[in-house]
């Protein structure tokens, strides 16, 4: 019983992953990898202004 409802979690958290990877991709338009690249920016972006205390102009 233990075995199976340790199968099942990983199998949740994928789908889950792909669902949102999808929400993603339709949101942009542009595909996953498009999704993944925004976050990572926003992240960086987040990173940098924590950092300075001022956000820096979006070029």
């Amino acid at each position: 019983m233990s075995e199976n409802s340790n199968q099942e979690k990983p199998s949740k958290l994928k789908t889950a992953f792909q669902w949102a990877t999808a929400f993603v991709s339709t949101l942009t338009g542009d595909g996953p990898q498009y999704g993944y690249n925004v976050a990572g920016a926003n992240w960086d972006y987040a990173k940098t202004w924590i950092g300075s205390k001022k956000a820096p102009k979006l070029t």
